[in-house]
């Protein structure tokens, strides 16, 4: 009969689920199948898998030995089981966590929103009196230019009364026609179509054609 060998005093523990299953059984699943399943369950612990792609991995890995599907499921039941296990772990600490903002939140129930309220009253208040604040002078008296005077619009050169002057009568008739072109170009360009011996040219043309 064959015997079992254990290191370090302790036996089965230092054995993977698949040497824990057949004990003194040859197992025929190689170092190498052992380490992707392991893997994979290092992956899921590290939120780098999901349950369904740990389940694939590992049965991916157990069915590349070409063994039956009932050895396959056999071998496969312990690292389920570790990882019905890791769920379990999982869900237990996110319902502690929840317990205890729970418990952070009702010791505290208005004071993150209050203070914030606050903050932004006095912002907005400082606002409207930086706003409404007459300029302050004082540092500026050696300015030359006069920054904060006001300014004298009538000094501007497109601000002088011009309605005097009348264009030529070839430009008002233009003035006129950009007038009426600007109002609905769509019409026109069907317009100019419609005339016959019209020239043909690209729409992204008609445009400056009607403007120009």
């Amino acid at each position: 009969m064959p015997s079992t060998t254990q290191s370090g005093g302790h036996g089965l523990m230092d054995q993977t689920p698949i040497e824990q299953q057949h004990g003194s059984v040859l197992s025929p699943f190689t170092g190498l199948v052992v380490e992707e399943c392991l893997q994979s369950m290092q992956h899921f612990r590290g939120s780098k898998y999901s349950c369904k792609e740990v389940i694939y991995c590992i049965f991916d890995s157990l069915g590349s030995v070409n063994q039956p599907m009932p050895v396959v499921y056999q071998a496969a039941c312990p690292y389920i089981n570790m990882l019905d296990h890791v769920i379990t772990e999982q869900r237990g600490t996110e319902e502690r966590s929840h317990v205890i903002s729970g418990a952070v939140s009702q010791d505290h129930p208005v004071f993150e929103s209050e203070p914030q309220a606050e903050v932004e009253g006095l912002l907005s208040l400082v606002g409207r009196k930086c706003h409404h604040a007459e300029p302050d002078d004082s540092d500026n008296k050696d300015d030359q230019h006069g920054g904060h005077c006001p300014l004298d619009l009538s000094l501007l050169p497109w601000m002088q009364n011009v309605q005097g002057v009348s264009l030529p009568q070839s430009l008002e008739d233009t003035w006129q026609l950009l007038v009426l072109f600007a109002q609905d170009l769509k019409h026109w360009k069907t317009y100019f179509i419609n005339e016959p011996n019209c020239l043909q040219f690209p729409d992204s043309e008609w445009g400056n054609l009607v403007i120009g």
